[in-house]
């Protein structure tokens, strides 16, 4: 059996970097944030598998938009060696004592630039709400909602997370509107009714980094 430490490069691309982003400092700067779940483990890696297109998780159109069998498999694997904790089904992810070792190794190889697409990711999506999440994601890449399951669901929660989201800095007034699905000056309408100033975005520098999704905000 595979030591987890013995000799990193026996791991696929796949593998490290599913160390790689529990690795990676978030909103707190520490290393090791736990992920909020496996929704934000999905989405996450998403992103990042548009940054770095070499990775093979083959996402498809599942019933809660992008997902990987493989990153489930992978997920699965580290929960029976140990190596991450996730004390309930959908609940947060993060290393353990073993898993941390394995991925401060990689963490210490690759580049800065590589950290640098990590990072921003994790940052910009993992304090995100759940319909918050869902709604940007569902905007950002349409194309993987054919087989949605929660469409319905998505449709009531789509204004207060557009909402929810311009007021935490995450998406300009006009992606805002888009989310919602309203005019932009609907859209001030109702920031207005709310006591919400319409300012304009201006984006954190974290954000420069989400080469594929930066222009959708």
């Amino acid at each position: 059996m595979r030591k987890y430490y013995d000799n990193t490069d026996e791991y696929s691309e796949e593998e490290k970097y599913f160390y790689l982003l529990l690795y990676a400092p978030g909103l707190s700067d520490t290393v090791n944030e736990p992920i909020r779940g496996n929704t934000w483990l999905q989405k996450q890696m998403h992103v990042i598998s548009l940054i770095k297109n070499e990775l093979e998780y083959e996402f498809d159109k599942h019933y809660f938009g992008t997902f990987s069998p493989v990153l489930q498999i992978i997920q699965e694997q580290n929960l029976q060696s140990e190596l991450i904790q996730q004390h309930t089904k959908k609940g947060p992810i993060w290393l353990t004592e073993k898993g941390l070792k394995a991925a401060k190794i990689f963490w210490n190889k690759i580049t800065k630039t590589e950290k640098e697409n990590i990072q921003p990711v994790k940052k910009f999506l993992n304090d995100m709400k759940y319909w918050e999440l869902i709604a940007y994601s569902y905007s950002s890449f349409p194309e993987t909602t054919i087989n949605s399951e929660i469409r319905a669901e998505f449709q009531k929660t789509k204004i207060d997370s557009a909402i929810s989201l311009f007021k935490k800095n995450k998406i300009s007034l006009k992606k805002a509107a888009s989310n919602a699905d309203i005019q932009v000056e609907d859209f001030e309408k109702l920031l207005k009714e709310k006591n919400i100033p319409s300012y304009s975005l201006k984006k954190e520098d974290f954000e420069k980094s989400l080469k594929y999704i930066a222009n959708t905000t």
